[in-house]
């Protein structure tokens, strides 16, 4: 029905939300700790390795579909998906007429996907996931695929594991004390308004 009334809506996100959400149906809510050895636990487990596996195979499936096609083999895809006026911004068109970026960016997408799979095992994972959340917010500004990016983002974000947002979290408490405390240190000190 939602999408009957916004056209607009079906961008790919849709998609890979539908199957999702069939996987998230064994998810267990958040604090809510699983225990050892329960049938819930295991099923949760499996529920988040399905939701990896589909993002690897969505990232893997889509750069090797890209090395089939002409256009992405010579380097010219993103001038040609930027000259449609649907999938573009007019500062993207002017953007990709540049040969050796249209070129980068198209060589770099393709490597970027295929290769995502095999940078989740590695210690490339956080800084490839980055990599994917950078991608994505490029193909929601530039191609305003914004329910398929946000969609994209939030798996990127699920990839991410629990004390490692903790590291991130507390890392950015403690940069965030650091730089406050040194404005502190900064002010100049009042001086007395007598007179």
């Amino acid at each position: 029905m939602i999408e009957q009334r916004l056209p607009e809506l079906p961008d790919g996100g849709d998609n890979i939300t539908r199957i999702l959400l069939l996987y998230m149906i064994f998810i267990l809510p958040p604090r809510v700790a699983g225990a050892r050895g329960a049938l819930s636990t295991w099923m949760h487990n499996v529920a988040f390795l399905a939701i990896a596996l589909q993002v690897a195979t969505l990232y893997f499936t889509s750069g090797a579909m890209k090395m089939w096609g002409d256009k992405w083999q010579h380097g010219v895809a993103m001038y040609y998906v930027s000259q449609v006026e649907w999938f573009s911004l007019p500062g993207f068109r002017e953007f990709y007429k540049e040969p050796w970026i249209s070129s980068l960016v198209a060589y770099g997408t393709m490597w970027f996907q295929v290769w995502f799979p095999i940078a989740l095992l590695s210690r490339l994972r956080l800084l490839w996931i980055l990599g994917g959340v950078l991608f994505h917010l490029g193909i929601a500004f530039f191609m305003g695929l914004i329910t398929f990016s946000t969609v994209m983002i939030g798996l990127e974000f699920a990839l991410i594991t629990d004390p490692e947002y903790q590291r991130f979290t507390s890392g950015l408490s403690r940069l965030y004390k650091k730089l406050v405390s040194d404005e502190r240190h900064l002010l100049p000190a009042r001086q007395s308004e007598h007179r």
